[in-house]
């Protein structure tokens, strides 16, 4: 999902526009659907989504919670307690994050709100928020993108790959991405691909991102511009 900007797709009234980058390796740009709202506008742009199911994703807009079909239908379902970007299934919990503070929520998914939460933890670092959230198809780990502060890291700098225990909120680093990414989420076979926004050093990119190391490889520049703050596959 990305900002509206200027681009190669005109869309009708403004709004955020849902990209399908075609089959995950090739990153080309397949089809765009424009999610834009009437009657039910989001209050931000996009901020971060997860699948919710086939054809389903749930997705913040910072403020409140909704639930958004493939073929463009959104529905609000209520409001959060506090500005939410990130947001990730484990099983059938749904979990919460922010980049702008430690705190890792478990939320309702069909309204929101909080059912109870956790500090994120990293020894030697402080956690500053957690920007982004994916959940292993897999193993089921749940896996972050941390903003730190340390011997190594700036807030405002490349941030960290981490596994984190969402019953405790203590995370394992796996490493530095080199980069501000936004958005997370891995394919079926494990495959975890990042998003920079345009706040980003190599802003508005798709990447591979190792799960071994954190290291990156690009896959493309993304279309349009604007910010790609969320992926979801």
């Amino acid at each position: 999902a990305q900002d509206l900007a200027p681009s190669l797709v005109t869309l009708l009234d403004g709004a955020d526009r849902l990209a399908v980058v075609g089959q995950t390796g090739t990153g080309t740009l397949a089809d765009v659907t424009d999610i834009g709202f009437d009657g039910a506008a989001l209050t931000e742009p996009v901020k971060g989504m997860t699948s919710a199911g086939p054809g389903v994703f749930l997705l913040s807009d910072g403020d409140f919670l909704y639930e958004l079909t493939t073929d463009g239908g959104v529905t609000q379902l209520g409001a959060f307690s506090s500005w939410t970007t990130g947001l990730a299934f484990v099983g059938d919990e749904l979990y919460a994050a922010t980049g702008n503070t430690s705190l890792l929520r478990q939320i309702d998914p069909g309204t929101g709100a909080d059912w109870a939460s956790v500090e994120i933890t990293l020894a030697g670092s402080t956690v500053n928020g957690a920007t982004a959230m994916a959940a292993h198809p897999a193993t089921g780990e749940l896996w972050a993108i941390l903003r730190l502060t340390d011997a190594t890291h700036t807030s405002n700098g490349p941030r960290e790959l981490a596994v984190i225990d969402p019953a405790t909120g203590v995370a394992t680093a796996v490493g530095n991405t080199g980069d501000r990414f936004s958005a997370i989420a891995f394919d079926a076979a494990g495959q975890l691909y990042g998003a920079t926004g345009a706040g980003g050093l190599a802003p508005d990119t798709l990447y591979r991102i190792s799960t071994d190391d954190a290291s990156t490889t690009r896959v493309l520049a993304l279309q349009g511009g604007g910010g790609w703050r969320s992926v979801g596959i």
